[in-house]
C-alpha cells in the first residue's frame, strides 16, 4: 500500500510553525529573494509570500497584549517578509499559521 503523498504533505504542513518561517530575510545584496527557513533554497521575496501564504494563512499575535491581527494576503506577507513583521508593545508579532490557530479552538 502506498501513502497518499497529500496526508503526508498536510502532516508536514501542520508541524511548522509560522515563528520558523518569520525567520526569512530578504538575502544581502539582493533584496528580492530570501532563503527558505528550513532548506536554505533560494526563492524570489514574491514567490515566497504567494506560497507560505496559500499553505499557512494565519495571523499576527502580539505575545504582550494577545492582540491579533489576520494576515490579509500574500502580498501583505511579501512586505513583511522584505521589510520585517509589524511590532506591537515593543516586540516583532509572532506568525501563527491557520494550523497553530486551529490547534487554540476548543
Amino acid at each position: 500500500m502506498t501513502e497518499d503523498p497529500k496526508v503526508t504533505r498536510l502532516e508536514l504542513l501542520r508541524q511548522i510553525s509560522g515563528e520558523d518561517m518569520q525567520t526569512m530575510k530578504p538575502i544581502p545584496g539582493d533584496m528580492t529573494k530570501v532563503k527558505c527557513f528550513c532548506c536554505e533554497q533560494t526563492l524570489g521575496i514574491r514567490e515566497a509570500g504567494n506560497r507560505f501564504y496559500e499553505d499557512f494563512k494565519g495571523a499576527l499575535k502580539c505575545d504582550v497584549c494577545d492582540k491579533r491581527k489576520p494576515l490579509e494576503s500574500a502580498e501583505e506577507l511579501t512586505r513583511y517578509f522584505s521589510a520585517g513583521f509589524p511590532e506591537c508593545c515593543g516586540v516583532t508579532m509572532t506568525w501563527l499559521t491557520q494550523y497553530e490557530l486551529e490547534k487554540e479552538l476548543p
